[in-house]
């Protein structure tokens, strides 16, 4: 054997070198462990079951530019608007958009003051709904999609008892052509945004 740190030949079994003084520290013969390869975690030859090679695709997460769009903006001026539309109607003066003085309205046709004071707290309470619409939207809340279809449905629903109101009590027709825009918008946006929560139903589960 040789010594560990001269390489000086030595008797087998010294524990001291005689020719530098080092101890002798004695050499295990390592056996090389055999290691069996593996393949995707299975070990080479091994029956391959398939699940290695099983790829599931990541679903994209669905877009959420729309319900943004609509929790920070187009709500938030929905509400404004029928703020303001809620106040002209408890007022009258709706009726200063086509140059009429609430009281002569009112003195020929007395039925529309309380058919507009009506109309005027409930555009309000459309206003507090679009405000509860937009926040549930944001904080992503399970019932946004409820309550924005409620909204439109608030919203044509009124505009078309309003009009037809109107028609009946004055035979002034009350489905003018910003009546009908406002209802077709009204159903349009009702149906869009029933077919678009419902298929981000798993989004919004606060």
């Amino acid at each position: 054997m040789n010594c560990n740190t001269c390489g000086a030949q030595i008797p087998e079994g010294s524990q001291v070198c005689p020719n530098c003084g080092n101890p002798v520290t004695p050499v295990v013969n390592a056996t090389p462990v055999q290691q069996t390869p593996v393949n995707n975690g299975q070990p080479m030859g091994a029956p391959v079951d398939g699940s290695a090679f099983n790829y599931v695709p990541q679903q994209e997460p669905l877009g959420m530019k729309w319900a943004n769009f609509l929790g920070y903006f187009v709500l938030w001026v929905g509400a404004l608007i029928n703020l303001v539309s809620g106040i002209a109607f408890l007022t009258g003066s709706v009726y200063s958009t086509v140059g009429v003085s609430a009281e002569d309205v009112y003195s020929y046709f007395s039925a529309l003051k309380p058919i507009d004071t009506i109309a005027g707290v409930l555009t309000l309470g459309t206003a507090v709904v679009g405000v509860m619409a937009a926040i549930s939207i944001i904080k992503r809340k399970a019932n946004a999609g409820k309550l924005v279809c409620a909204l439109y449905a608030l919203n044509f629903a009124l505009s078309l008892i309003y009009a037809l109101l109107v028609t009946v009590m004055t035979s002034i027709p009350g489905f003018t052509s910003s009546t009908i825009i406002q209802l077709l918008v009204s159903v349009v946006m009702f149906f869009v945004n029933r077919y678009y929560f419902n298929n981000r139903a798993n989004v919004f589960v606060n």
